[in-house]
């Protein structure tokens, strides 16, 4: 385990096939604040609070919502693709939000948790995971250690161990495969 690492005491079922990115958000938020919230009332309010936000984008959207809905908090969006990254940058009203192009692959996972010991939300291809179709999902990452990550799955509502390689199918599955951006989110307390 990466030394500091904040662990989960709950992993978050989301509702429905719309919320893992919001289950994702809640958890970071609870254990990074140490905060208790009342997570299935809270997603559906975020859930219907990023309606027409950002509708080019709905991880954007649902990111909006979260840090609007919650003060204190600021949030650093990293996007795969140059372009996209370009294009979310002009479109972003947010002041706490920073969009940022990042390649997103496994190592930069790693070295983002071994620098900073915060987890690391990803956005991926499920199917990469056992899910039996392509599907934009996204996790928490909390940990690696020799070789495997520790997640915290909201389709599942578990914890669960995934190998360098599946972490990387699944990353690389969105992008090839899917034709998506890879993206990862980074929330911390606004200075």
């Amino acid at each position: 385990m990466v030394e500091g690492e904040r662990r989960l005491t709950e992993v978050l079922k989301q509702q429905d096939g719309q919320t893992c990115l919001i289950c994702c958000l809640l958890m970071n938020y609870s254990h990074l604040t140490k905060e208790a919230i009342d997570s299935r009332r809270t997603e559906e309010e975020l859930h219907h609070s990023a309606f027409g936000l950002y509708p080019e984008y709905p991880p954007l959207s649902q990111l909006a919502a979260f840090i609007r809905g919650f003060e204190g908090i600021e949030a650093k969006m990293l996007i795969d693709s140059p372009e996209f990254a370009r294009y979310l940058h002009k479109l972003n009203r947010e002041k706490t939000i920073k969009i940022v192009q990042q390649e997103i692959n496994p190592q930069w996972v790693m070295t983002q948790l071994q620098a900073t010991g915060q987890s690391v939300l990803v956005f991926i291809d499920y199917f990469y995971l056992g899910y039996p179709a392509h599907t934009p999902h996204w996790l928490e990452v909390l940990s690696c250690q020799e070789g495997s990550f520790e997640v915290a799955d909201s389709g599942v509502g578990s914890l669960r161990s995934i190998s360098k390689k599946m972490l990387g199918d699944s990353i690389g599955g969105l992008k090839y495969v899917m034709l998506w951006s890879p993206a990862a989110i980074i929330l911390g307390k606004a200075s």
